[in-house]
């Protein structure tokens, strides 16, 4: 047990269970699977004859035909936009075009709640990010991290031969040079963390990196342009609060990872023209793979496997389900609430949650460990944690559904990959558009109803509860009080504590 507890506690379990893991999984399976593919089975039939977003997406998913008709065709314009790449003003152009399709290349850059003032949103520019899962994936100098590397290139190689690359091999090893070059400017995972942005201003961005045009960029990045591929725009203005981002009544402008921007300037002062241009190939590859062709799909299958230890693809149902929960999942969401979940489930949970909470206060009164000044902002921080239950609502508990649940309504169409980069470039309109709204305090985020989990937002101070964990084994409205106590209870004040943590 001192030299590898885990074998120890879990290793016979493992051994006696793996072979039961589907081979599409990864190599962990979860204890709430049975709770999630019964969410999926109902969903799934609801989208089949769903007239709305996310069941046109589903459809234009399960349209294997057509799907495979199409084949690579779709990437066509944006590698030949990339083609076209010659210099930086061109560099630029093409580098914002993948922006506003949520494809970052050489930094990353997103707006979220200002850490500093929850009342306003921040724009923050970040370190570039790679393929591969860890930096260490990069500079391990380990027999294991090479063989990553050798079955990236060779991945990578088979994509570029499949659109047409004639240096298909030499094109892969530009990219993991590149990549390797970004990984070691990175700082890890556990800095990143406690690394919430420094607020700046351009002028001091350009000095790290003066060879990118930061403000031609973003100049660019706030037109509302036709994308590459002359698709729709869904984009109906500029973003000009983008032009006063960092500037005296704009966003703030938030600096993350500032020791990564002098690397991207040895990058970009560098002959790398030829590896950049490889790279953005790569990522319009890579991010659309899932939604062209099955040798495209396959293809990732074969870096999964070796990266994550999956061994199949999905079954063309389970796959199209979970591509719809993750390209139009509030339309996905409103069809599960409005056709499957008991709203009675609801009720009760709202009624266990407040229950636990007073049961939190009363017992907040008795901890000798804890000052009267202490205990009273414990119990000041718990009278005012919100609860978030099965749906979206609002402060007087009204629904209160987000813009995506209707906003995709009658702009989706048959073909796969066209929907998946519409849908990209409306989550980059909604993304802009924010620079001129406030922060939802009970915004759920990334996560919707459909959800087989439950968490405390520590920012805003509430818990959310989706629908999808609402549901036996956890949870049963007609079930006696003591067993959904023991089972979706502890879930409940388990979270309800991390607003103590």
């Amino acid at each position: 047990p001192c030299e590898d507890f885990y074998e120890f506690a879990c290793g016979t379990w493992v051994d006696e269970h793996k072979s039961k893991i589907e081979h599409y999984q990864t190599r962990l399976a979860f204890s709430w699977d049975t709770a999630a593919d019964r969410v999926r089975e109902h969903e799934s039939a609801l989208l089949e004859k769903d007239d709305g977003p996310a069941g046109t997406f589903y459809r234009s998913c399960m349209d294997e035909e057509r799907v495979e008709k199409v084949g690579a065709t779709p990437l066509d314009p944006w590698l030949k936009m990339i083609d076209g790449v010659t210099d930086i003003p061109s560099l630029v152009h093409a580098v914002v075009q993948l922006n506003k399709q949520d494809m970052d290349t050489l930094f990353t850059w997103y707006l979220d709640t200002n850490p500093r003032d929850s009342s306003q949103y921040a724009f923050f520019i970040d370190q570039g990010s790679g393929s591969l899962p860890d930096k260490a994936y990069y500079t391990e100098d380990s027999e294991t991290m090479k063989a990553h590397r050798e079955s990236f290139i060779q991945v990578v190689t088979d994509f570029f031969k499949m659109v047409g690359r004639e240096e298909a091999e030499k094109e892969a090893q530009l990219v993991l040079d590149l990549e390797t070059k970004m990984a070691k400017g990175n700082i890890d995972r556990t800095e990143s963390r406690m690394d919430h942005g420094a607020v700046t201003n351009w002028e001091a961005i350009e000095k790290l990196a003066p060879s990118w045009p930061w403000m031609t960029w973003v100049e660019e990045l706030h037109k509302c342009e036709e994308p590459a591929d002359g698709a729709v725009k869904a984009c109906t203005h500029d973003h000009t609060a983008l032009l006063e981002v960092g500037k005296h009544g704009g966003a703030p402008l938030l600096l993350r990872s500032k020791t990564y921007f002098p690397v991207l300037e040895e990058i970009l002062t560098g002959d790398n023209i030829e590896a950049i241009k490889a790279e953005m190939r790569w990522k319009i590859i890579r991010n659309g793979a899932v939604y062209l062709s099955s040798n495209f799909i396959d293809k990732m299958v074969d870096m999964s496997r070796d990266l994550y230890g999956v061994q199949d693809k999905n079954p063309r149902p389970r796959k199209c389900y979970y591509s719809v929960t993750s390209n139009t999942p509030w339309p996905a969401a409103k069809l599960y609430t409005d056709n499957v979940f008991p709203h009675a489930n609801r009720e009760a949970a709202l009624t266990m949650l407040e229950s636990i909470r007073a049961k939190f206060a009363e017992a907040l009164k008795h901890e000798p460990w804890m000052s009267e000044e202490d205990r009273k902002a414990a119990g000041h921080k718990l009278s005012e944690m919100f609860f978030q239950v099965g749906w979206p609502t609002d402060e007087e508990d009204k629904t209160a559904w987000p813009e995506p649940t209707e906003d995709m309504e009658g702009m989706l169409g048959q073909d796969l990959f066209v929907n998946y980069m519409l849908i990209s470039r409306m989550n980059i309109n909604r993304e802009l558009n924010r620079l001129v709204k406030t922060p939802r305090r009970r915004s759920w985020g990334g996560s919707t109803p459909l959800d087989v989990n439950a968490f405390y937002g520590p920012n805003s101070n509430g818990l959310w509860i989706p629908a999808g964990i609402l549901q036996s084994p956890f949870f049963d409205a007609k079930a006696e009080e003591a067993r959904n106590y023991g089972s979706i209870g502890s879930v409940l004040g388990h979270e309800m504590s991390h607003g103590f943590d």
